[in-house]
């Protein structure tokens, strides 16, 4: 039995790095591959051809329907599917095409496009659903120079037309900083919408995706400018983008600081989209932005009730799950509760073991609360290290954390053939950390005559030794045995700034300093406590801050109250206690614990080397 036949359509210009990818994510699934080359001075045509594809040269008039009609008006199948070569049809979900071509009854099929928007896989994923697989039909041809669309001929053609959407996942990737650059994508979108708005000024479409490009930009104020334009013309909300059009509108104004309007629109929003979950998680982080923590756990709670947002809606991977549930446990963090934080951080990490934000959250609260247990427990359960990396990476993670006795027992386990140096460095480490600043220097004296460190190794044991020295002459100091204390924690401050001073003077840049400061803060400041000289430390962090006052020109001008932060955010609680700490200096500790880490997971560059 005969199937119904698919034929592939593409626009390409310049693709040689990606067209081969995209083109055997369906290689064997469409019967006929049309690609319309409009100019490209690579190797594209040829790739194309190599996967038997018919390559039509038709030159750009910048005019992105043109180019896809030529491509639809020479394919013969019955079905057209829709492709960009930065994209390629998920694995598991090509055979399902041909499924879908066999529903003659269907006009068209709607399929979810997964954009993946940071370089990095863990920087997130936007899912919007868009008609890509349509029946072969004269009438049914796009329209628009820009943000082409297909649904307007076909509605206009078959006002009854039959669209279903389909569980099939398309990756693209043109969102990808990256690439992005390379292909200065926006700058070539801007100067087609405002070409096509110069024809049609009132089109809220084209204002609402010029709108997008500006605050891809950065271009905040434009690009409120543009959302507010696009809804005073939108003539119904059921529009396919006007949901996004307040999502983004809300965005712009939290970006630019306008918190209370912000969430006057993203109420109003609300009432017209009610069960849109990333508005109410939208709603969330605007009031946590506005300091208003009972507010944001409501709506962080209501984000969770809905889940996962109906299909019909364009959305970011994790909405009313773990990106909801992820920051419903910071706000709960924030406030003291620990346990309901703990279930929060728990259900994230449901989503995959691999998610380093919920891991460090948990990590650093196990640590404040004073069960460090229940990291091993959490290990030993939940984590599974399957490579010498993985443990490392682990381990690291929990040393930056003071988490000492649980990153032992990584260390401890791990195979010592492969990465000696390593493991004797995190060695060393965690015994600066543990309170035992001698037996670190021991490490650290053995590994610089026994082992070949890597660059950014050898920065970080020449750091460690430094620390190392700095608290083992003060534990060794005095002639009864006990530490020094008076000037102990002035000096130390001191000998810091001298030594951010040193390496302003040899040219190292901010983000390179601001590193270091971080660094030394959290080291000595978790060094001092381990060796319980509270006093020492309460007089180092009132030094620090009468050595450099609160606009630290010799630190290059960073805030070192970031460098405090990162520092104490990771102490225990019981720790925090017997430190005798400023109003103002605890109120810092309560607002940092909040903000960081960061949604990537960690709160800055851990700056191994310099």
């Amino acid at each position: 039995m005969k199937h119904p036949s698919i034929s592939l359509c593409m626009i390409v210009k310049d693709e040689e790095r990606h067209l081969a990818r995209c083109l055997q994510s369906v290689k064997g699934i469409v019967d006929e591959m049309v690609v319309v080359d409009t100019g490209s001075v690579d190797a594209t045509p040829q790739i194309a051809e190599q996967f038997g594809a018919k390559v039509i040269r038709v030159p750009w008039k910048g005019d992105f329907a043109y180019a896809r009609n030529a491509g639809i008006d020479a394919a013969q199948g019955e079905w057209i599917l829709i492709l960009d070569a930065d994209e390629e049809v998920d694995l598991a979900d090509g055979p399902k095409l041909k499924a879908c071509a066999e529903h003659m009854d269907i006009d068209g099929f709607l399929f979810q496009i997964h954009n993946h928007v940071g370089d990095k896989a863990q920087q997130g994923i936007t899912i919007n659903t868009v008609i890509r697989m349509f029946r072969n039909l004269p009438p049914y041809r796009y329209e628009g120079r820009i943000h082409e669309q297909i649904a307007t001929s076909m509605y206009r053609h078959k006002p009854n037309c039959r669209l279903h959407i389909m569980d099939v996942a398309i990756h693209h990737y043109g969102y990808q900083p990256s690439i992005v650059t390379e292909k200065n994508k926006i700058r070539r979108n801007v100067e087609l919408l405002l070409e096509t708005l110069a024809e049609h000024p009132n089109n809220p479409f084209h204002l609402y995706n010029l709108g997008v490009e500006y605050l891809r930009m950065g271009q905040q104020p434009k690009a409120l400018d543009a959302f507010r334009k696009a809804r005073s013309f939108v003539v119904s909300p059921q529009e396919g983008y006007v949901h996004l059009l307040y999502k983004y509108e809300v965005s712009a104004l939290r970006s630019l600081g306008q918190l209370q309007e912000a969430l006057r629109l993203c109420e109003q929003a609300i009432r017209t989209f009610p069960d849109y979950t990333d508005l109410h998680h939208l709603k969330g982080v605007c009031h946590l932005a506005a300091g208003e923590r009972t507010e944001a756990k409501a709506a962080f709670a209501m984000a969770m009730q809905l889940g996962k947002p109906p299909a019909s809606y364009h959305t970011e991977d994790g909405m009313g799950t773990y990106q909801t549930s992820f920051m419903l446990g910071t706000v709960h963090e924030a406030t003291g509760d620990y346990d309901e934080a703990i279930h929060c951080y728990v259900r994230t990490l449901q989503h995959g073991s691999g998610l380093n934000p919920p891991l460090y959250r948990l990590f650093r609260l196990f640590r404040v609360i004073g069960t460090p247990e229940r990291t091993i427990e959490l290990l030993r359960e939940r984590i599974h290290m399957n490579s010498p990396e993985a443990e490392i990476k682990v381990a690291r993670m929990l040393l930056e954390l003071g988490c000492v006795r649980a990153a032992e027992a990584v260390i401890g386990g791990m195979d010592r053939s492969s990465y000696e140096s390593v493991i004797m460095l995190m060695e060393a480490e965690s015994r600066l950390m543990g309170g035992d600043p001698i037996a670190a220097r021991e490490l650290l004296t053995r590994l610089g005559s026994e082992s070949e460190l890597a660059p950014e190794a050898s920065f970080h044991r020449e750091d460690l030794c430094f620390y190392a020295g700095l608290l083992a002459g003060e534990a060794s100091s005095g002639e009864d045995g006990r530490s020094r204390s008076g000037n102990d924690g002035r000096v130390t401050a001191h000998r810091l700034v001298r030594r951010w001073d040193r390496f302003k003077e040899e040219g190292h840049n901010s983000g390179t300093i601001h590193r270091i400061v971080k660094k030394d803060m959290y080291y000595v400041l978790s060094g001092l406590v381990s060796c319980d000289k509270t006093e020492d430390a309460s007089q180092f962090v009132d030094a620090c801050l009468q050595v450099t006052g609160p606009s630290p020109e010799r630190a290059n001008g960073l805030m070192l109250g970031d460098g405090l932060a990162y520092a104490l955010v990771a102490w225990a609680d019981s720790h925090l206690e017997k430190v005798d700490l400023k109003s103002g200096t605890k109120e810092l500790v309560s607002t940092s614990r909040l903000a960081l880490p960061s949604l990537e997971g960690f709160p800055g560059e851990r700056g191994w080397g310099r």
